[in-house]
């Protein structure tokens, strides 16, 4: 766990971050071309994810500058360095994905596996 990050609600708990996820059956399915690691306008505007990829519209939470060294996830916790809240908004956003892609029956491409892909690419974007 994250310095100062907020304990995780039951949805979140279906997706450990690990990969795992127990609610879901996964298949080998080709990741959905959704996703890009590209550099948004919103940077220069002061969020601080610079990855813009959202599987199922989707986006990774914003995150900004709080001064004092500080840096806030949108809708989460504040860390001390601005790469583990970083990290964290694409964990945020990757366990809304796999919500989503449960929820849609993992069918057409939209599936946790696609979920989990996106969420690599985030976090190396993040590097």
């Amino acid at each position: 766990m994250y310095q100062g990050q907020a304990p995780v609600s039951n949805n979140e708990k279906a997706n450990n971050g690990a990969g795992a996820n127990n609610s879901a059956t996964t298949s080998a399915v080709p990741t959905p071309v959704a996703t890009s690691a590209a550099s948004t306008p919103s940077a220069a505007a002061g969020n601080l994810q610079s990855f813009s990829g959202a599987l199922g519209g989707i986006t990774a939470p914003v995150v900004t500058a709080l001064g004092s060294g500080e840096f806030q996830v949108q809708g989460n916790a504040s860390f001390k360095n601005q790469k583990n809240a970083v990290v964290r908004s694409c964990d945020v956003q990757n366990n809304q994905c796999a919500n989503a892609a449960n929820a849609s029956g993992n069918k057409d491409g939209f599936t946790v596996s696609a979920c989990n892909a996106q969420k690599a690419q985030c976090i190396a974007a993040a590097n």
